[in-house]
């Protein structure tokens, strides 16, 4: 009992201490570059689409509502092929 005491009060002390210096909001995380394997407990069809390299401005980020929308529009209609009907839904 009295150890658990111990962890608690150093626990809220350290808290204190640092309470200041965690309000502002800490830099990011840096990460190595790495390689990431293609799994090979999938389908050879989705080992395929793993392994495609990444489209075209697929990091851009919309900073309208409107350009949402075009995005929205641009992927739906890219996927349409291969989903079957009943997964499509009429606007």
């Amino acid at each position: 009992m009295k150890l658990g005491r111990r962890f608690l009060l150093g626990g809220s002390v350290l808290s204190a201490a640092t309470g200041g210096a965690m309000a502002a909001d800490p830099p990011p995380r840096q990460l190595p570059a790495r390689s990431l394997p293609v799994p090979g407990t999938v389908s050879p069809e989705l080992r395929a689409v793993i392994a495609a390299p990444y489209p075209p401005g697929w990091d851009a980020v919309p900073q309208t509502a409107e350009a949402w929308r075009a995005l929205a529009q641009r992927s739906s209609a890219a996927i349409a092929p291969s989903c079957p009907p009943s997964a499509l839904r009429s606007a």
